[in-house]
């Protein structure tokens, strides 16, 4: 969920989590992250300076007659996703006054929000080296990275469960709901719960394993931060980042596909939701067609990544009053995105992410239930970005389960545009992968995700199978990319 969100590949064997990191030890503390930030600072701003020419998009966003095919495909799905016929927990039928919801929803709660100083103490600082010889971690997450280059969350980049919950609120209008998911999602799959911290980047010798001192020892092994969470945070087809199983690195801003977003709506209109749906599209075909180990999961790529493309949107726009959804223009995509055009047009910096001078907060918090409307919006748009699925081992193979078949669908399903109930699925899901230790730690953690389940009114899901097998070992076992993690 990190545009507000990417990382990379967690093996998880016997109850702890090893890593394979690609291009240097996981564990190899913070000697080895710091070449790879430097490395990683040095080579992106100078390939950034050796291609400036606009990319032609025409062709690209056009639909062809294969992307019409498969979104007809999906389309004739779509009735049975949406009405829950594999098992409705609620009669069947969309929820009029959600639908109607939908054509007449603004965003941003209306009128100017909240200004947000980036002077003072929260002028911008990029990463660096700290006074104790360790590297600031940035990761993937343009949201996270900023805040922490303006102070409002720790320079470094070790960060605490509550300060993301509380930041992420008070700089960008995040509901804390959303925040308490993500900071949940982020503490227990890439942190150590024990000390409610996580690292933004990669792993770090200031995280410890939980329960224990050694990178063996601990009970979920060595926390490797947000960069090595594929398909358990971060997820394929982003917008300006990667695809893992294509160059081993999910976290750093490819200036390509950063160009390619930037033109995919002309220079002087204003960047909307409708555009960033049309953009996930495109992604999620190009992933089809260069990745043969894409996977779209059903919590990472139908509900996470999409919402990647939502905050971007929804909570990155200025709302100084000029419009009630706010304004975000292709300035602020760039800064944010840690984009500037010295000493070369499209010079993309490391971790330089910033929030913009003269920028306004949300007047009203973006909660869960705006962004299950907004999801709803997304699939109602483009159907295939909420396909869940993906490449057998070969491009453009891509396998999605077909919702309308009730022997191979997966059973149980609840109805999509029934109240909140696009969320409660995604909370089930990852309910799915949630600790069953007796530990009071991670049961009071994975608690609160019960807790907002009930505050929306979830229906209660019985088990999420596909032809009578568990989803995530289904998952597993037909797609190569999920072998690892299936969320």
């Amino acid at each position: 969920m990190y545009a507000f969100g990417r990382a990379s590949l967690v093996l998880l064997l016997a109850g702890s989590i090893k890593v394979a990191a690609f291009g240097y030890l996981a564990d190899g503390g913070a000697s080895g992250h710091k070449h790879m930030f430097h490395h990683q600072l040095q080579h992106h701003a100078k390939r950034a300076a050796e291609n400036n020419e606009k990319p032609d998009l025409e062709q690209l966003l056009q639909r062809t007659e294969g992307d019409q095919e498969i979104a007809r495909e999906y389309k004739r799905q779509l009735p049975d996703l949406l009405a829950g016929l594999l098992g409705p927990l609620s009669g069947g039928g969309a929820d009029p006054g959600l639908v109607s919801s939908i054509a007449s929803l603004t965003s941003g709660g209306g009128g100017a929000g909240t200004y947000i100083d980036v002077t003072r103490e929260h002028q911008f600082v990029p990463p660096g080296i700290g006074p104790d010889g360790l590297p600031d971690q940035r990761g993937p997450c343009p949201g996270l990275n900023s805040l922490a280059n303006h102070h409002f969350i720790s320079h470094t980049g070790i960060v605490s469960f509550g300060e993301v919950i509380a930041m992420t609120n008070k700089v960008f209008g995040m509901g804390t709901d959303v925040a308490l998911l993500i900071a949940v999602m982020g503490t227990y799959f890439a942190g150590n719960p024990v000390q409610q911290m996580f690292s933004i980047g990669g792993p770090d010798s200031r995280i410890q394993p939980p329960l224990g001192q050694s990178g063996h020892g601990g009970l979920l092994g060595q926390p490797q931060g947000i960069d090595y969470s594929h398909n358990l945070i971060e997820a394929d087809s982003s917008a300006t980042r990667h695809d893992l199983y294509e160059t081993g690195d999910a976290w750093t801003v490819d200036i390509e596909l950063f160009k390619q977003m930037y033109y995919s709506v002309p220079e002087g209109q204003l960047i909307t939701a409708h555009d960033m749906a049309r953009y996930k599209a495109l992604r999620f075909k190009q992933s089809i067609a260069t990745n043969k180990f894409f996977y779209h999961g059903p919590y990472t790529g139908a509900i996470a990544s999409n919402a990647g493309y939502l905050f971007a949107a929804r909570l990155f726009a200025n709302h100084s009053g000029a419009t009630a959804e706010g304004e975000l223009t292709h300035d602020i995509l760039k800064s944010i995105f840690g984009v500037v055009d010295y000493p070369h047009p499209f010079t993309y910096n490391f971790g330089w992410e910033r929030i913009p001078y003269n920028w306004y907060r949300r007047a009203g918090d973006y909660s869960l239930i705006e962004l299950n409307l907004d999801l709803v919006q997304f699939l109602l748009w483009y159907p295939e970005t909420h396909s869940i699925g993906g490449n057998t081992g070969e491009v453009n193979s891509f396998a999605g389960i077909d919702f309308s078949d009730p022997v191979s669908g997966i059973l149980n399903l609840p109805n999509f545009l029934l109240g909140n109930n696009l969320i409660c699925f995604a909370l089930e899901v990852v309910k799915l992968v949630s600790p069953t230790y007796s530990n009071n730690i991670y049961a009071t953690l994975f608690g609160t995700l019960g807790n907002i389940g009930s505050g929306l009114g979830c229906p209660v899901i019985p088990d999420l199978t596909h032809g009578g097998v568990p989803i995530g070992q289904y998952m597993q076992q037909t797609y190569p990319g999920a072998k690892q993690a299936w969320l």
